[in-house]
């Protein structure tokens, strides 16, 4: 048993895939972006969905390209963010210069300083921008706030992409086949009174001992764990299989709140026979509390 590591490889062909998703896929979605905002702009809504976009640009690349590294993905989810939040401040860029005449440069010298579009971004900190409710006059939040306000901006977009990125490399990648792990299928639960017992027997490689706090997942505990693997689509069961054990945490009524993954595992093939023979084979029904 040991825990799985991305091998942190990048063909070529995923890395070019990776870089024109980035570049190209940001900027062509910063530029759809900028025309719904044009329309209607909601604070923290717009920026969670460049996040995202970013974000899922950089993780369809990596997972199509085959790429198993992790800071490779985050640093393009990173680009990606820039390059989209750029694009919708470029896009009212070129906007102004259309609605302002063939004076533009000389009224931002002006006005500013600077010319170009450091000084249109200068220009409309100076101008600020105002948030309140649709339909009605906001509060402008003046030229530090504005810069603010854009920092903020940025820093969601950033968090969102990267995080979403980082999940492309660090699924699990069958090197000998050059495939991803299927997805992953339930084994069954652990109540809570057993999940210590259960997490310190597979810590000591005590799989049998593991294995017998196994039985249906449960449905109306506070807290229980859930247990899965997925395989290689082309090993199957001859190649390295992933035990993932999440935490789930419900409410009276079974409805769940939150889950996360406590332990991912990779055991051979011995390993994982002698696991799954030692699961008790009660039905599900009769374990349901």
């Amino acid at each position: 048993m040991k825990p799985y590591k991305p091998s942190g490889k990048a063909p070529a062909s995923g890395i070019m895939r990776l870089g024109l998703s980035t570049v190209i896929g940001n900027i062509v979605a910063g530029g759809l972006i900028h025309l719904l905002g044009r329309l209607i702009y909601v604070i923290l809504v717009f920026p969670l969905l460049m996040g995202a976009t970013a974000g899922g640009l950089a993780f369809a690349a990596s997972y199509g390209g085959k790429i198993r590294n992790p800071l490779l993905t985050v640093a393009a989810g990173l680009l990606g963010g820039l390059c989209i939040y750029g694009t919708t401040h470029g896009a009212d860029y070129v906007v102004f210069r259309s609605e302002s005449g063939a004076r533009v440069d000389e009224l931002l010298e002006e006005r500013v300083g600077e010319s170009g579009f450091v000084g249109y971004l200068k220009y409309s900190a100076q101008q600020g921008v105002s948030i309140g409710k649709i339909g009605r006059d906001g509060i402008n939040l003046g030229e530090t706030g504005t810069w603010v306000y854009w920092l903020i901006e940025l820093a969601i977009i950033e968090m969102v992409a990267g995080a979403i990125a980082y999940g492309a490399a660090s699924q699990v990648f069958c090197e000998k086949c050059s495939e991803w792990y299927d997805s992953a299928t339930p084994i069954g639960g652990v109540s809570p009174e057993k999940g210590n017992v259960f997490l310190e027997a597979l810590k000591a490689q005590n799989f049998s001992q593991a294995a017998q706090s196994i039985g249906p997942v449960l449905s109306n505990t506070n807290s229980s764990l859930k247990i899965s693997h997925c395989l290689c689509p082309a090993c199957r069961e001859e190649g390295e299989i992933l035990l993932s054990v999440a935490e789930d945490r419900t409410d009276k009524n079974g409805n769940n709140l939150w889950s996360k993954t406590v332990k991912e595992e990779l055991l051979t093939p011995r390993e994982y026979q002698q696991f799954m023979a030692a699961i008790p084979t009660q039905s599900a029904d009769s374990e349901q509390v």
